[in-house]
């Protein structure tokens, strides 16, 4: 039987200091981190020599700690209005690259574009397009394969964060995006970021992106009656998430990605909590205190 490899994804670890990573997810069994690069105040700096020290420091701890670095996170953001404006964004998505390389990374999410889907014209389609091809094809040089994450954009009420559609998350639009793109972008598939959405049930969404699938989030999102959401672990609420395993055509490795940073541990621990009791095993690596992977029921991962 196929296993279900799990890591974990940088954005619950922005308020820890950054060289305490491999120590602190070693701790929780696990031995993959996905790296933030340009992605808040604590990642590396997406710039190849203000981070070529820190990119060697943080390796020389995740080799002590016996944990690899097989991802990156980068904050892009490709829906613009500008042609200059796209190639510095395009610039500094490359620098980026670079520092992810640095860091023997295989794989790198990356976003579209953050902008509600009802403001994406057909020039901004137009930039995008050809920003995700260049790029694209820049990550290839490196040995890089890109992600590009479904994504909503955001807006925020009283209770929480209101869901909004962007080109990654309304079926129409990730339908073009998936057909207008080149055959080697990948994407990041993040089921929670989607179902607050209600557009389409998630298994319709793994058999659209089929395999470009190259890199996935594991997280879960609360909804307060505003229908805003609040992040939560995988398991805080009801949800079938072996459906979504066994629909998938992806074998790789899904980032435990709990947002909230005072709990963090806590809340990886919830994730995988639930794991084992939808009828996941711990393999012998786990067992062994030297990695972590799950077996799921069905069609194995």
């Amino acid at each position: 039987m196929d296993y279900l490899p799990l890591g974990l994804a940088e954005w619950g670890l922005r308020e820890r200091p950054r060289n305490d990573h491999p120590a602190l997810i070693r701790r929780l069994g696990l031995t993959r981190l996905e790296v933030g690069i340009g992605t808040h105040a604590r990642a590396l700096p997406a710039d190849v020599e203000r981070g070529r020290h820190e990119v060697e420091t943080l390796r020389w701890e995740s080799e002590k700690a016996r944990v690899t670095t097989p991802a990156a996170a980068l904050d892009t953001d490709f829906c613009v209005r500008d042609w200059q404006e796209l190639r510095e964004r395009l610039e500094r998505a490359e620098r980026a690259l670079q520092v992810a390389s640095l860091c023997g990374c295989t794989v790198a999410r990356i976003f579209a574009g953050l902008m509600p889907v009802a403001e994406v014209d057909e020039e901004i389609w137009r930039r995008l397009l050809y920003a995700l091809g260049a790029l694209t094809e820049r990550a290839a040089a490196l040995g890089i394969r890109l992600g590009v994450e479904t994504q909503p954009a955001f807006a925020s009420t009283l209770q929480g964060r209101l869901h909004l559609h962007t080109v990654t998350t309304q079926p129409h639009a990730l339908e073009r995006l998936v057909r207008g793109t080149p055959a080697a972008l990948g994407f990041t598939f993040d089921p929670a970021n989607l179902r607050p959405l209600s557009a389409l049930p998630l298994v319709e969404y793994c058999h659209l992106l089929a395999e470009r699938i190259v890199h996935a989030h594991l997280k879960e999102w609360t909804v307060n009656p505003d229908g805003s959401c609040l992040p939560a672990a995988v398991g805080d609420i009801p949800f079938d998430w072996t459906a979504v395993f066994e629909a998938c055509d992806y074998d790789g490795v899904w980032y435990i990605e709990y947002e909230p940073t005072a709990d963090q541990v806590a809340g990886v621990r919830r994730t995988l909590q639930y794991l084992r009791l939808i009828g996941a095993r711990p393999d012998d690596a786990w067992a062994s205190g030297s990695d972590v992977s799950f077996a799921a029921g069905g069609r194995g991962r």
